[in-house]
């Protein structure tokens, strides 16, 4: 998710909804987005707002589309270790029209304590090229987008990013249709179809 922050940050017309404090310091120092944060209670282990707190100011929001982390997933769905993570993403869900799983496939197969999210509540996965074949079939099979990134290593510009519409025709067109927007939160504004590109076209640089 901070590589995406990285990706949106010089756009003005976003209105970003992060809970973690590592995506709104960058947004903060590197953006011109209007940003809400969540509040609620800290957790340490990934500097992010969870329970109760942050589940409520969630729910009083409007999102039109929320990109999701994942520390564990599989096609059961998200499992995170914490109780109180669970709300949160309970939260988002409920607050959202449109949810994207954003995780890299590291995280696949992994199983914590709690079931927050089947995978049915997601209506696109964005991940890298490491999802093995089963995984990409029972996806396809379930009737949920996929979108694979290649990462590559540059010594100036960092990690760059290419999201390549490769495993699904209707990937694209998912994203053309909706017209996507950007971050683990709340994007209110619509991005016009002609800067689709701009954020998930050719080689966007994350620096």
């Amino acid at each position: 998710t901070l590589a995406l922050a990285k990706l949106i940050g010089e756009r003005d017309d976003l209105t970003v909804l992060p809970n973690d404090f590592v995506i709104a310091g960058f947004l903060i120092e590197h953006s011109q987005c209007r940003i809400i944060h969540t509040g609620g209670t800290v957790c340490r282990e990934n500097r992010s707002c969870v329970g109760e707190a942050a589940a409520q100011a969630l729910r009083g929001l409007f999102i039109d589309l929320a990109f999701i982390s994942a520390s564990s997933w599989g096609m059961r769905g998200l499992s995170p270790p914490n109780e109180d993570k669970v709300m949160v993403k309970k939260a988002i869900v409920e607050a959202s029209r449109r949810r994207i799983l954003l995780s890299d496939t590291s995280k696949y197969g992994k199983v914590a304590t709690y079931l927050a999210l089947p995978m049915a509540a997601f209506d696109a996965i964005i991940t890298d090229e490491g999802l093995p074949a089963v995984a990409r079939e029972a996806i396809e099979q379930a009737g949920i987008a996929l979108l694979t990134a290649e990462k590559e290593e540059y010594a100036r510009t960092g990690i760059r990013m290419k999201v390549r519409y490769r495993c699904q025709v209707r990937a694209l067109h998912w994203l053309q249709r909706r017209r996507v927007h950007a971050i683990r939160g709340a994007f209110v504004q619509p991005i016009p179809r002609g800067r689709l590109a701009s954020l998930f076209g050719a080689v966007p640089s994350c620096s």
